[in-house]
């Protein structure tokens, strides 16, 4: 498994369901990492400074 590639996780997504896939498709690629025990998801929503939340500001989706 190539490490680099996984964690290269930026970027942006068109729809809901976009998002929904490219989250799905991380949890795969963790998934199959032998060495992984554990997993944190460390900004469930945008905040001030950032925009990378799986929720708006206001706690929406995106």
């Amino acid at each position: 498994q190539n490490i680099d590639k996984l964690f290269k996780i930026y970027g942006t997504a068109a729809t809901p369901a976009d998002v929904a896939a490219m989250y799905e498709d991380l949890m795969q690629g963790l998934s199959e990492l032998s060495f992984l025990s554990g997993y944190c998801y460390t900004q469930l929503v945008d905040v001030e400074q950032e925009i990378n939340g799986l929720l708006t500001y206001d706690r929406r989706p995106k």
